[in-house]
Formats: C-alpha cells, structure tokens, sequence
C-alpha cells in the first residue's frame, strides 16, 4: 500500500501507479476521451500483483474521493467461484464505496 505521500513497498514505480490511477479516474469519470470500457491497463502500468492492484486503488480512492467524497464504506467482490474463474483470480476483492454514491 502507498503512504500519504505515495510512497510503499510494492514492486510497482510510483509513477506507473499514479498513471494507472488516473487511467482509470478518467475512465471511471467519463473524462480525458475515455467512453468506451477499458480492456485492459497499457502493460507498462498493469499491476503484475495483488500488491500492486491495491496500491493502484489507493491512488484512485485518493483521486475519486475529490469528486465523489470520502470512503463511505467498503464493499467485497469476486465471492464466488465461478466470478473468479471468469476472471483469473482465486481470491474475493475488495472495492471503496463513496458517500456521494450510497442512497
């Protein structure tokens, strides 16, 4: 995970982890050119770990939260197996939920 001043210990440069970031703010936002969905992160700033996804979430929470307000919550996915054999993973993941986005 990033400290506050971006900084960890994961095996992903902290530029390539902000560029993600903001890959994916512009994308989540609709903002930047970006309208269709996204196949995939360009390789040079696709995580190659859990560690590395999750500090590219860190990044984007600290991004969205200007617009959609502070973590509200959290939220689990990929529960069952079958979503995580479509997606290649062997574990549940968790996601933020935003105040601006919870009714």
């Amino acid at each position: 995970m990033l400290d506050e001043n971006g900084e960890g210990g994961n095996s992903m440069e902290n530029e390539a982890i902000q560029q993600a970031a903001e890959i994916l703010t512009q994308l989540r936002t609709r903002t930047g050119g970006l309208g269709a969905p996204l196949a995939d992160l360009p390789h040079d700033v696709r995580p190659s770990s859990l560690e590395d996804a999750y500090a590219i979430q860190e990044a984007l929470r600290r991004l969205l939260s200007h617009l959609l307000g502070p973590v509200a919550g959290w939220k689990i996915g990929c529960t069952t197996r079958i979503m995580q054999a479509y997606l290649g993973i062997d574990h549940p993941c968790a996601g933020t939920l935003f105040s601006k986005q919870v009714f």
